[in-house]
């Protein structure tokens, strides 16, 4: 999941892994719901094994628009549709195999 300007998640419960860069955070979102406290140091076991399902996890383009570009979308607000939905776009592009 890209949560916001190139920050990933992982999450497998209890554990979330956040990647960013060369950055690696992990938290225990159990017994740490704000996520406090990096344990990725005291896990790196979890902190591997996490890493490498993001980094083997298949990736497409980036398809996601920029804030201006939504801003300035009249059909992200809500205005006079000029496209196929999203979600109905998904499915054809999965049936077609575009990534």
């Amino acid at each position: 999941m890209n949560i916001l300007n190139d920050k990933y998640a992982v999450i497998s419960a209890p554990y979330k892994l956040i990647i960013n860069e060369d950055n690696v955070e992990l938290y225990n979102i159990f017994k740490d719901p704000t996520e406090e406290l990096d344990i990725s140091k005291n896990k790196p076991e979890i902190t591997k094994k996490l890493t490498e399902i993001f980094n083997n996890w298949p990736k497409g383009s980036n398809r996601s628009l920029s804030v201006i570009e939504s801003l300035m979308d009249p059909d992200t607000f809500g205005g006079k549709e000029d496209r196929l939905p999203y979600v109905e776009q998904a499915f054809i592009n999965a049936e077609e195999g575009i990534d």
